[in-house]
């Protein structure tokens, strides 16, 4: 199993996930589930700091796997223990969820549809 890594583009995007080689061209990385990290600022009373939140890169994308150029990365690490933990509650999380809410969703679909069909006769 891949370790995931934080993943800090040129851009300014931070992302953790799954990094692999691609093997037919070394220009190039895949990154697996990857997520965008943002940054949140904290106020309490006289001291900032910050936490972070994750979202879905890409979200709109049904794919799990993308393609980085290398020379879109400005550095790469591995994420504290903390982070790595959360990353993989989130992927877990979100992974799941949206299986059992798509499938819900495909579901509800079909029954709005027979609804609004009003079928009274069924064919023998």
């Amino acid at each position: 199993m891949l370790e995931p890594k934080v993943v800090l583009l040129k851009q300014g995007t931070c992302l953790i996930g799954d990094l692999e080689e691609e093997s037919r061209d070394n220009t190039v990385l895949w990154i697996i589930r990857p997520v965008e990290v943002e940054r949140v600022p904290v106020v309490r009373g006289d001291q900032v700091g910050e936490t972070f939140t994750f979202k879905p890169w890409l979200a709109l994308s049904s794919d799990e796997r993308f393609i980085l150029s290398k020379k879109d990365i400005l550095t790469f690490c591995n994420p504290e223990e903390k982070i790595r933990r959360h990353y993989n509650d989130f992927i877990d999380d979100y992974y799941n969820n949206f299986e059992k809410s798509a499938k819900q969703e495909d579901k509800n679909s079909e029954e709005e549809l027979f609804n609004k069909l009003n079928v009274t006769d069924t064919i023998h």
